[in-house]
């Protein structure tokens, strides 16, 4: 036990390259990821390296490549599945390429966001990817200004499209909405995200194309801001009943809204899909175990974790091939929440 520790301790560059019968170059090609190594050869280098116990020492490594292996993420919060499933997107995809994540979440306000990318460069992040859902287009350009690479997620900037990850939420906004037209709804709600937030927005104007293109009014009483959690939810369908908002459906900003939506209609006595309809925005993973089970859209944010871990290693060099696809399109999940109005089958 004790020879093991030492050894340990002892083995270096040289021991390996010498029991792998390689040369160190390529010893440091491997430990690096500096270049392209032959895929037996890589793997008789990690046997060595496992048998002898050695560790590459960080931070020389850091000397030599000028660079930490790390990227920062910044986040406003972990709330539902949304984040958690796009974290684990990103971070397998980095880590295969012996890239470790460090992640800041609690990030709701702009000085709050600015704060934590400050501090991601001081600690040497090699890049910083971020959803920047409280951050205006000013902001976000002059961030572009620094050296250290920057991927952006959930926001489309047109300046530098290339490097923005996001679900097309207008689409997505109007998608719901027809769909709720389709089933014979003309008197539709829509509860809001956070107005400061970009994708709340778009999805509300989403909401705003569907009604207009179908001739239907749109009354303004019918739409609540809300705050993507479920307490908003629950709150804003309290208010659509104070307002007497005479309506057969909701299309709801995201689905932790929705579920606090459906537990007020619940205690309120009211029956969902036979009194209303409700349609979401996320797929959270939940949603089909609600009841009734909630109609929602699916984002496909494994494929967008893993597209805006690709732009980072191409931004670092990492990546030969550029991402093509950096808009995602949601798509429909009919389930048990939404039927015809009663008005129309009665």
């Amino acid at each position: 036990m004790v020879k093991g520790s030492i050894q340990a301790q002892m083995a270096t560059i040289k021991d390996v390259s010498r029991l792998a019968g390689v040369s160190i170059a390529t010893v440091s090609r491997v430990v690096n990821n500096s270049a392209p190594v032959n895929e037996a050869t890589r793997e008789r280098v990690y046997q060595a390296m496992q048998e002898l116990g050695y560790t590459p020492n960080v931070f020389a490594q850091g000397l030599v490549t000028r660079r930490s292996n790390t990227i920062g993420l910044v986040l406003p919060g972990l709330q539902g599945a949304f984040f958690s499933r796009l974290i684990t997107a990103i971070e397998s995809t980095l880590r295969e390429q012996g890239i470790s994540l460090v992640v800041s979440v609690g990030n709701t306000r702009r000085d709050l966001i600015l704060d934590a990318i400050t501090k991601m460069r001081a600690q040497r992040c090699d890049g910083i990817m971020l959803s920047p859902h409280c951050l205006g287009d000013d902001d976000l350009l002059s961030l572009f200004d620094s050296p250290v690479p920057l991927v952006l997620l959930n926001r489309s900037l047109p300046e530098h499209a290339d490097v923005c990850v996001s679900v097309d939420n207008r689409e997505g906004g109007r998608m719901m909405t027809d769909y709720l037209i389709r089933r014979g709804h003309r008197r539709i709600a829509c509860i809001t995200g956070p107005m400061l937030n970009m994708e709340a927005r778009h999805r509300l104007e989403g909401y705003r194309t569907a009604m207009r293109t179908a001739g239907l009014d749109i009354n303004t009483d019918w739409i609540v801001e809300g705050n993507f959690e479920m307490q908003g939810g629950f709150e804003a369908v309290q208010t659509l009943m104070q307002r007497k908002a005479d309506v057969t459906a909701l299309f709801i900003g995201n689905d932790q809204m929705a579920v606090g939506a459906l537990r007020a209609y619940k205690a309120a006595g009211i029956r969902i899909p036979e009194q209303i309809s409700m349609g979401g925005f996320d797929d959270d993973l939940y949603t089909d175990l609600l009841d009734p089970a909630l109609t929602t859209l699916h984002q496909p944010l494994e494929e967008m974790g893993q597209a805006a871990a690709h732009i980072m290693l191409h931004r670092l060099g990492l990546r030969k091939q550029p991402v093509e696809q950096t808009i995602f399109s949601p798509t429909l999940v009919e389930r048990a929440s939404v039927a015809a109005p009663v008005a129309e089958t009665a």
